[in-house]
């Protein structure tokens, strides 16, 4: 079973100085951490502020290759989670043929927000590796009253009240 995803927003983790993505499903119920790195994270911050550069990026030039070879990218999924690594797949359509390519998923999901297509997550990876709503400001991140880029001091004061246990079994 999938579930759809969206972005939540791009934090910083202090301890590591790694950007993590974090997507939540659409109804607000759980949420995935995703660690990238930092390219990854600056392609999919320019796309969140709507930053257009003046010459293609990577990803706007793989949404142009893609088109270029009669295909259309049709849903991103994150499908599996091994080793505290997150798998993903890139599902394009060329013609009537379906093409599964596997992909980082910050990769695929800046790639996603590029094409403007939806992201989804595997029901079992979001049940290892989901964030569950057992704090107040987690829930409001959850259900989208939070918004990760307007206050940093409410943001960390989010990620300090954070246990352990609200990671679920993923570790980061």
């Amino acid at each position: 079973m999938l579930v759809e995803m969206q972005i939540g927003g791009l934090l910083l983790d202090d301890a590591s100085e790694q950007p993590v993505l974090m997507l939540r499903d659409t109804a607000g119920h759980s949420a995935l951490p995703i660690a990238i790195g930092l390219a990854e994270a600056g392609a999919i911050a320019c796309e969140l502020e709507r930053i257009v550069p003046p010459r293609p990026m990577t990803h706007d030039l793989l949404c142009d290759v893609i088109s270029a070879l009669g295909g259309a990218l049709h849903q991103v999924v994150i499908h599996d989670l091994v080793d505290d690594t997150f798998y993903a797949r890139l599902i394009i359509f060329r013609h009537e043929e379906r093409l599964e390519l596997d992909a980082r998923p910050s990769d695929a999901i800046a790639l996603a927000m590029r094409c403007g297509v939806a992201i989804y997550a595997a029901a079992h990876v979001i049940a290892q590796a989901t964030l569950t709503p057992g704090h107040e400001l987690l829930a409001a991140f959850l259900q989208g009253r939070l918004s990760p880029t307007a206050d940093p001091s409410t943001l960390h004061a989010l990620l300090e009240a954070l246990e352990p246990e609200d990671f679920g079994t993923y570790e980061m």
